[in-house]
């Protein structure tokens, strides 16, 4: 599964209600979907690059947590 395809499943899950969220974080999920689907519009200046943004989770996942029950550990996926 594309990491296209597992926002597009967590953002349906928040807005068919299987997972809570509030009301400002249901509003994301539908801009971030509208977002989605304008970027194959030519006037729409957003794109969104998936291997891009997967170089962005894998440089993510190198921080520790700094404080808590899970400092010193990393963040799993």
């Amino acid at each position: 599964m594309t990491l296209t395809d597992q926002l597009y499943q967590y953002c349906d899950e928040i807005l068919t209600g299987k997972i809570v969220a509030c009301q400002k974080h249901q509003w994301a999920c539908l801009r971030f979907i509208r977002d989605l689907e304008k970027t194959h519009k030519r006037e729409w200046e957003w794109v969104f690059v998936e291997d891009r943004a997967n170089r962005y989770f894998d440089w993510m996942r190198l921080f520790k947590h700094s404080k808590g029950p899970l400092a010193g550990q990393y963040k799993e996926p």
